[in-house]
């Protein structure tokens, strides 16, 4: 990772929102953003601005976000001991949850998904001083750890080799999972190699770098260190003016360590501050109340064109068989000429991004 000299910050747009944000995650592909304030979720759109859904299924503060890689679900967690896995189909459908999962006695401080989308699995963080290892399909717990500490952030290597615990006095525990059994108790040893050690502070935030090699940790202390995982050494520490509440991994990014100067694109919308259903002059709204109702004698009168129609069709309605095959074959034609503009225009394009 190289810095980049950027003088001044580039602020694409202000949200004002209805209370303190305690956490915030998009999804991977960047087409949603889900934010927690208080004991709500607010899910928004990136490409149109538009509030999706609005879910309150918490009971106290959310602490914490994360999406898996495939950006089809997301897992909260928060002061009501719950993590709670969201099906982002189902938020737009019905606004339930797909899993929640109760096993732990404190606020949950942490959660990260791995890789593997539906079949993924998630690691919860604990102050009941317990890391808890989740399939995110079926909701089932497939490993829990006791740390004899509260553990305040939890990672997971790309290949799930290491689970990385984080706790309240700053020491970092690594886990094997290729030897871990159901039930695990880990003694904390500053001398072990299964013991980072350099923070003064608790352990706000981890994440690894794919290649595996590299684990990235912040701290309420001000600083963040990166770690050989091989070794169990530190091989740099950042120090920053105050505490270490996230942080991001991300690819190295050419336009902007080319030029600071860059801007994106495709700059953000504005976002709605009330979920599109209740927006007034909502024309350009595709999402239906789901307390909207057709009007009376539609449902019958659409069954009698559909009957209507099909009988027609069976008995052919006074059309010989012959025009008939004469105008599906030429609706057969132009649809031919369709499909080869596309694949022509298609083939254009593609070479200008090579």
């Amino acid at each position: 990772m190289s810095p980049v000299d950027v003088t001044q910050d580039q602020l694409q747009q202000k949200v004002i929102c209805p209370g303190v944000v305690k956490c915030l995650v998009a999804s991977p592909d960047g087409l949603h953003i889900v934010v927690g304030i208080a004991e709500s979720l607010y899910v928004w759109e990136t490409t149109s601005g538009g509030l999706l859904e609005v879910l309150c299924r918490h009971y106290q503060n959310i602490l914490c976000l994360s999406f898996a890689d495939d950006g089809g679900h997301f897992v909260s967690g928060g002061q009501d001991n719950l993590a709670i896995v969201w099906s982002l189909a189902g938020v737009l459908r019905n606004g339930e949850p797909k899993h929640v999962w109760n096993q732990h006695t404190l606020p949950v401080t942490d959660v990260c998904c791995g890789v593997g989308g539906v079949k993924a699995r998630v690691a919860t963080a604990s102050l009941d001083q317990t890391a808890k290892l989740w399939e995110l399909g079926s909701g089932l717990l497939l490993f829990s750890v006791v740390l004899g500490m509260p553990v305040t952030a939890v990672a997971l290597d790309p290949a799930e080799y290491w689970l990385f615990c984080g706790t309240s006095t700053g020491t970092i525990s690594v886990v094997p999972l290729h030897t871990a059994k159901r039930e695990q108790i880990v003694q904390i040893d500053a001398e072990e190699k299964n013991c980072l050690q350099i923070h003064k502070a608790e352990v706000t935030c981890m994440a690894v770098t794919m290649d595996g090699g590299t684990l990235v940790s912040g701290s309420a202390d001000g600083t963040v260190c990166l770690w050989d995982i091989d070794s169990g050494q530190c091989i740099h520490t950042i120090p920053h003016k105050g505490p270490v509440n996230a942080l991001l991994l991300v690819s190295r990014l050419q336009g902007v360590l080319v030029n600071a100067e860059a801007r994106p694109s495709l700059p953000l919308p504005r976002f709605s501050r009330q979920p599109r259903t209740a927006e007034a002059g909502g024309g350009t709204d595709f999402f239906i109340a789901p307390e909207e109702q057709p009007p009376p004698g539609y449902l019958d009168h659409l069954k009698n064109w559909t009957t209507v129609v099909h009988d027609a069709i069976r008995k052919g309605d006074g059309i010989s068989e012959e025009m008939q095959r004469e105008n599906m074959t030429a609706e057969l034609t132009q649809l031919r000429k369709i499909n080869s503009a596309l694949y022509h225009f298609s083939a254009k394009e593609l070479k200008k991004l090579l």
